[in-house]
């Protein structure tokens, strides 16, 4: 199966979902005219390299409940659904379910074609050269400049997905455990230090076990990863401020059980004392807020 990552919207873009009225009706299937425009191309997508199953999350767990009672059972799992699915289609490119991701495509805007002098001979390259390849912005055709990186729910779906296609704004992009490339980089984007991209392949690498062995005296850096991610969260949107810890409970279950460690309330056991110094920054007066349902002492209660 596959699972889409999308940006639910403002209010008034609300995407598709199942809610106990429509529950019966959506069991026996949807039809393609009733999916907004997102979906409806996700499937696309689906159908296209041979996924039967696409996973959505306003549809696949049951919204509007008075007892949230199965957003309750499903919201922790949601970093298994990603961990396990084939492949991520992120919708980069769309504010909201009913915009769609398929845009027009930058044609050979993204191409070099560098003319190539040896002696009397001339050859015309389809790819960048080296050199050039390091001339400009390799993250230019990246999905940073796209709102949906914006979103808290979303870190946990980039760190966790195995594989990601995503249709940003600027460009198709294919990210993997061993390679990062798009439109301009076909045989792979330069590595320019990101110390959020970086520490997201590290993060992916600890807790699912791409690693030969994580020897004890870098158990520093393994943590040191940890508290990276939370910056990156913590400066992510939430609707609901109460999200705060269950939208990154999928990579600490999953870091938890790379590390041995016991998670409590977004810091662990084994290294509390440094997690204890965390602060924040900015310059923005510090307001609690009671809505995180977090003790004091940690971040997610402000």
């Amino acid at each position: 199966y596959a699972t889409l990552s999308h940006s639910w919207g403002d209010p008034s873009h609300r995407p598709l979902t199942t809610t106990d009225q429509t529950l019966p009706r959506r069991q026996h299937g949807i039809e393609d005219e009733e999916l907004p425009q997102t979906f409806r191309q996700a499937v696309h997508v689906c159908r296209e390299i041979g996924i039967e199953y696409l996973w959505i999350d306003s549809l696949c767990i049951i919204q509007e409940q008075e007892s949230q009672e199965d957003w309750a059972k499903e919201a922790p799992r949601m970093g298994l659904v990603y961990g396990n699915s084939r492949l991520t289609i992120s919708a980069a490119a769309a504010t909201n379910s009913t915009e769609g991701f398929f845009l027009e495509r930058l044609g050979l805007v993204s191409w070099f074609c560098p003319v190539i002098l040896f002696g009397q001979a001339c050859y015309l390259s389809r790819y960048p050269t080296q050199e050039e390849q390091h001339n400009g912005d390799p993250g230019d055709l990246d999905w940073a400049s796209n709102g949906l990186v914006l979103r808290g729910w979303i870190l946990q779906e980039q760190v966790l997905s195995c594989r990601s296609i995503i249709f940003s704004k600027k460009g198709l992009i294919w990210r993997c455990p061993t390679l990062s490339t798009n439109e301009k980089y076909p045989l792979g984007i330069p590595h320019v230090p990101n110390i959020s991209v970086d520490n997201h392949r590290l993060l992916h690498c600890i807790i699912n076990d791409r690693m030969p062995f994580v020897p004890r005296d870098i158990e520093i850096d393994i943590y040191t990863s940890w508290y990276r991610i939370v910056e990156d969260f913590t400066s992510r949107n939430l609707t609901y401020e109460e999200d705060r810890l269950p939208a990154i409970a999928g990579i600490a279950k999953r870091f938890g059980e790379t590390a041995n460690d016991s998670y409590h309330a977004g810091l662990w056991r084994r290294d509390m004392v440094l997690g204890l110094l965390w602060h924040a920054t900015g310059g923005s007066p510090i307001i609690t807020n009671k809505s995180a349902r977090a003790p004091s002492w940690s971040w997610a209660s402000i």
